[in-house]
């Protein structure tokens, strides 16, 4: 019963994601076709659980190139959950992350984060701008005004980036509440964060085609009869520009 619950509640949260705020997808799609368009890269953040999002549009079946995942082990639960989650309130690890990635100023970012509270996703959206880049936020804004900032100023991500992307995940996460237990079950944020990127890249590579522009569409790597050539030409152009191609 309770999975029902919980499927019929992401399936009501997809169904608000393009419609709810339709003003904010069409702004956040602006800022990467237009960055495709003049041969930028998008580069993507997220910590622990939100990097996930940023590692679903890195080299994806039905994704587009150019994308840039930002990742670095002591933010990801790879390198320890509980490290990710200390290291994300650290304040200068954004920085000391960027720069290890080559930023231009016709790029754009990407910043992932649920809560939009700590440390690390706000200052990537500082930094990323302070490099002259439009950000776009993932975020819940209902769990984001439930909570203090945890960062340097008392920003939160919604407050830094410039278009704010609403997840609609509820204050912490799960959506499915069993009486037995003292916590809710079942996130949505991963699930409504993947839809609405994997949607503003569908949109992005609409709006380039209508403006003569071609967008790079990623092929599954494990099909027999996919013509690689375009994308591989690309890659080795883009080898210094995407760190982990």
């Amino acid at each position: 019963m309770h999975e029902e619950i919980y499927i019929n509640r992401l399936m009501d949260l997809l169904g608000r994601l393009l419609k709810d705020q339709r003003a904010e997808i069409d702004a956040a799609v602006d800022i990467i076709a237009n960055a495709l368009m003049n041969d930028g890269v998008i580069h993507l953040f997220g910590t622990g659980h939100s990097s996930l999002i940023a590692q679903e549009a890195f080299m994806r079946a039905g994704g587009l190139l150019p994308v840039n995942a930002i990742l670095d082990e002591r933010i990801l639960l790879s390198g320890g959950s509980l490290n990710s989650t200390i290291n994300e309130k650290q304040e200068g690890l954004a920085a000391e992350i960027l720069s290890g990635h080559q930023v231009r100023s016709t790029d754009a970012g990407i910043v992932i984060s649920n809560s939009g509270r700590n440390a690390a996703p706000v200052e990537m959206a500082l930094e990323m701008k302070k490099a002259g880049i439009r950000v776009i936020a993932i975020t819940s804004i209902v769990h984001s005004e439930s909570v203090a900032s945890a960062a340097p100023g008392g920003k939160k991500l919604m407050d830094v980036a410039d278009v704010v992307l609403d997840n609609y995940a509820p204050y912490g996460d799960a959506v499915v509440r069993i009486p037995e237990l003292d916590s809710a079950m079942g996130a949505a944020s991963t699930v409504t964060g993947a839809a609405l990127i994997n949607s503003i890249f569908i949109l992005a590579a609409e709006k380039m085609l209508s403006k003569g522009s071609r967008p790079l569409a990623l092929p599954s790597g494990n099909m027999a009869d996919a013509d690689y050539t375009r994308i591989q030409a690309a890659m080795a152009e883009l080898a210094g520009r995407i760190k982990y191609i």
